[in-house]
């Protein structure tokens, strides 16, 4: 057969044919390709590179998720690579791209931004790069970054418009993410009230420190940075040594690390800093960074310092506590117990240390004070739980205990107080009470009867034939016609608040009786309400009285008003005048208002003068109790005149007052000096008849003694008859005088 071969030779590339002319004649034909195989060759070489710049490109796009395009300005078609299909989910080269294709897959918001861009390129001929959002296939919205660039012919006409999109929506998704990551941390940062601080392991110089640092210590983040040793220099000498050693070490070793120390703030003050350390490491192990977070626990050891003090106030409590303080297993063992125990049961507290104390009990409460034990173990905590106790002494005491179970300990802590003198108080204020004249009664929440006293239940025995009975509803002794307002009213009281009203009622022997009823919360030791306490007390005869002093009050009324006695009211603690009757504002010429505005001084003087007082000191001052009696100086708007005052103490408007009654005595004054007087007058008269007549009386009287007597000579005798007459004549005059100084005294 004919063979056809290619060979190189010489440097040429031959094409030879070789043809059997018979078994022994072969025909050989040479031709120089050499030229034509180049061509190939070349031809072949391109197409193989363009393959594989292909298959480049497209490896290319799809590890860095972009594509190329193209824009024919002329004949506005379009050209996408494999890339931007798969970039807007289509199947590769699956249709014709045209303009308004490639303008429909670009975001409606950013289509105009896109070409105002493009034309701006196209004008100007720069590159153009601009981020717009795509809307693929199945409706995703992708970020993308177009960049492209514009081919002019030689006339410098743009005609293609080519470049690449770049799916970056991860990248914006990556950046969202550590902007809202930076944001949260910033966010974190802010709110902590710490200071958040980076630092260098080995030397200690700090990198980083939050503007927490103002607020909590006073000094700014950039002295704090830019200073060298700013931290150590300013903790506290005192501790610095131990607090920069031991975070040295920590670190050098790797180890995160807590250590509080004292700083000296910018003012000058200690401030306690709690510091939490993480040491990060490089991939060699070694320490690589220094983060940490300062806090200022200045008021945290003030607390720990408190709850110290208070820890030895509870030890000195627990030593001096009056009330028995125990702590007992599940089996009711003493594991401790206080010294009180020994003044309230006589034991020391080592002697009941690893016994029971159901061993000290009365024998019959030991059942249920088991009971109450177990109840303390299943629900965690019992109070106010009373039971007796035999002592030292075999003497019994009554305890009140409230305890609470420790799940995790599985012990039991009790505060035991003795309640023996108040249980004796109980029963004798039980007593007072059954002899009181208020009857009592207490009601639960449900309105049922816990207690009452004997006055009770014998007010509802004589007056409603009902028997009392504990555990009875109280609605079901109420009258039909109260029971929907007395619902109310307990309802009322069990949420806090307090009533008081009067209750009239007619019992069965037809008599009727009024009485005024208490209703207030009924509370517990610990302020809880549990019930509603109830009190009642008769008013029937108070009520009468009242009545009566009403009536009183309005006689007194009228009284007070139609006097024609001047009658006023002053108040003492308020000094000032507060009512005064018609008959006052008149004789005293002052309006209401003007009176209710003047001094009590202004208008009574006491002790008027030397010559009242001497005449009228019987009046003065004279107190009986709460009355007074005595006179006064009165000034009117007219004049002033004397007056006797009574006064007396009242109640005026539920307050103390004085009810001042004023006479005018000054017309009494003057009959007084008048017959003052006259008793002078009378005085001399009286004078004048024992002086002046006496003495020709008795001549007289001796004269005519003398003319009885026998042996008298007639001469003798007419003289003394001349003398009789001369003294009867003197008495004449005398007695003309007399009659003269009576008229003057108006005595005849």
């Amino acid at each position: 057969s004919d063979l056809n071969l290619k060979s190189r030779l010489k440097g040429k590339v031959w094409e030879i044919y070789c043809s059997g002319l018979d078994s022994e004649l072969f025909l050989f034909s040479f031709h120089d390709i050499t030229s034509k195989y180049l061509k190939d060759e070349i031809i072949s070489r391109q197409l193989d590179l363009n393959l594989r710049s292909k298959e480049i490109l497209a490896r290319s796009e799809e590890i860095a998720n972009f594509g190329v395009w193209e824009l024919d300005l002329l004949s506005n078609e379009v050209k996408w690579s494999d890339g931007v299909y798969k970039i807007c989910e289509f199947e590769p080269q699956s249709f014709k791209v045209d303009f308004e294709k490639g303008l429909s897959v670009i975001h409606p918001d950013d289509q105009e931004k896109a070409l105002a861009e493009m034309t701006k390129a196209i004008q100007s001929g720069e590159d153009y790069k601009i981020e717009k959002r795509f809307i693929t296939a199945t409706g995703k919205i992708k970020n993308i970054l177009s960049r492209g660039s514009v081919l002019r012919n030689k006339k410098g006409e743009p005609y293609k418009l080519f470049g690449v999109f770049q799916d970056i929506t991860e990248q914006i998704n990556s950046r969202i993410q550590i902007e809202s990551f930076n944001q949260r941390f910033k966010t974190i940062i802010d709110n902590i009230d710490g200071i958040f601080w980076e630092a260098d392991p080995e030397t200690f110089e700090f990198v980083f420190v939050s503007d927490k640092v103002e607020k909590i210590l006073g000094y700014k983040a950039e002295d704090w940075i830019k200073t060298k040793d700013f931290w150590q220099n300013h903790i506290v000498e005192k501790n610095r040594e131990n607090a920069v050693n031991f975070c040295r070490n920590e670190s050098a070793a790797g180890r995160d690390h807590v250590f509080s120390y004292q700083m000296i703030n910018a003012k000058g003050k200690l401030i306690w800093i709690e510091d939490y350390v993480t040491v990060t490491k490089n991939k060699n192990g070694e320490p690589d960074r220094l983060y940490g977070l300062m806090f200022d626990v200045s008021k945290k050891r003030e607390e720990e310092l408190e709850m110290y003090r208070i820890k030895k106030e509870l030890e000195e409590f627990y030593d001096q506590s009056l009330d028995i303080i125990s702590i007992t297993d599940e089996k009711g063992t003493f594991l401790k117990v206080n010294r009180a125990v020994e003044s309230i049961l006589g034991y020391k507290a080592e002697e009941l240390i690893g016994k029971k104390f159901f061993d000290f009990l009365y024998k019959k409460d030991v059942e249920t004070s088991e009971i109450a034990a177990n109840y303390v173990v299943e629900n965690g905590r019992l109070q106010n739980f009373e039971n007796k106790y035999i002592t030292k002494n075999n003497e019994i005491v009554n305890i009140s205990w409230s305890a609470v179970y420790n799940e995790k300990d599985k012990v039991t802590y009790a505060i035991g107080r003795n309640v023996t003198n108040r249980l004796k108080a109980e029963l004798e204020m039980r007593l007072l009470l059954d002899n009181t004249e208020e009857s009592f009664v207490l009601l639960d929440k449900n309105l049922n009867i816990v207690s009452f006293n004997n006055l009770f239940y014998l007010t509802y025995k004589l007056n409603f034939g009902i028997e009392v009975k504990k555990g009875d509803h109280i609605l079901d002794y109420a009258q039909a016609d109260r029971k929907s307002f007395l619902k109310d009213l307990y309802s009322k009281v069990l949420k806090g608040q307090k009533f008081e009203n009067e209750f009239s009622f007619t019992n069965i022997h037809k008599k009727s009786f009024i009485y005024n009823l208490t209703y207030k919360p009924a509370l517990n030791h610990e302020g809880e309400i549990i019930g509603v306490f109830v009190s009642a007390f008769d008013i029937t005869e108070k009520k009468h009285a009242l009545n009566s002093l009403q009536e009183s009050e309005k006689r007194y009324s009228n009284l007070f008003k139609f006097s024609p006695q001047i009658q006023l009211v002053y108040n003492p603690k308020r000094k000032k005048f507060v009512d005064a009757n018609p008959a006052a504002l008149e004789k005293l010429a002052y309006s209401m208002d003007r009176l209710l505005n003047t001094n009590y001084d202004d208008l009574f003087k006491d002790k008027p003068n030397d010559e009242l007082l001497e005449k009228f000191s019987y009046l003065f001052n004279e107190n009986k109790g709460e009355n007074f009696r005595g006179i006064s100086l009165v000034n009117s708007i007219k004049s002033t005149f004397i007056a006797e005052i009574y006064k007396n103490n009242i109640i005026y408007q539920g307050e103390v007052a004085e009810i001042i009654l004023a006479n005018d005595i000054s017309d009494s004054l003057n009959y007084i000096r008048a017959i003052e007087k006259q008793n002078k007058q009378l005085s001399e008269i009286a004078w004048v008849q024992s002086h002046k007549v006496r003495a020709p009386l008795s001549r007289m009287m001796g004269l005519i003694n003398l003319l009885k007597m026998e042996g008298v000579e007639n001469l003798n005798r007419n003289e003394i008859i001349e003398f009789i007459i001369n003294s009867g004549e003197e008495m004449d005059l005398i007695i003309k005088e007399i009659t003269v100084r009576t008229e003057n005294a108006g005595l005849n």
